[in-house]
């Protein structure tokens, strides 16, 4: 199973729990971003101290499946602190990794510093496709969930509210009111 998590939003302790246990059972994950980051265990995400207002041509770094793809193209919003050797850089703009790929139980944990290169805009810059195919896994007998229920804000009771019901509820409010 492969489950990519683009830009999630602020991951609560159950889907940090749950992204561990596919983990540890053989599952990949592909997270991206500094939230995606936090979503992973074991992680080592900082916030980048480089300007990310334009994109990055990444250079393959290393020998992994994972960095066979070629130059990439990325905006640095996060990087990875290499404190453990387990941790390996697929892809650094400059000294900074954007792309780190590492084990946990099981399983695989890849960390993207952005999710431009699988946005519409900038999967076929470069060889931004083929990192997303890689970051996928063999195909053969191969599961891909792509999760879109953490991309935004939880529902909450006033998104009710928020909609096109509070304009129709106001103007109805003041239409009876000078009714009366």
């Amino acid at each position: 199973m492969t489950v990519i998590l683009a830009s999630p939003r602020v991951p609560g302790r159950e889907e940090r729990a749950a992204i561990a246990a596919i983990l540890n059972k053989g599952g990949r994950v592909l997270a991206t971003d500094f939230l995606g980051g936090i979503l992973l265990p074991e992680n080592e995400v900082a916030i980048s101290s480089q300007a990310s207002f334009a994109a990055c041509e990444a250079q393959p770094e290393g020998l992994q499946p994972l960095a066979a793809s070629g130059s990439i193209w990325i905006m640095p919003r996060a990087t990875w602190q290499m404190k453990d050797p387990k941790f390996r850089v697929a892809y650094a703009c400059g000294n900074q990794p954007v792309v780190v790929e590492y084990p946990v139980g099981k399983g695989t944990a890849i960390w993207w510093a952005s999710s431009m290169p699988l946005e519409n805009g900038s999967i076929s810059r470069g060889q931004n496709l083929e990192l997303l195919l890689n970051s996928v896994g063999p195909a053969k007998g191969r599961h891909v969930f792509w999760d879109e229920s953490m991309h935004s804000a939880p529902p909450s009771s006033w998104d009710y509210v928020s909609g096109p019901a509070w304009p129709l509820l106001l103007f109805g409010a003041l239409g009876l009111a000078l009714l009366v």
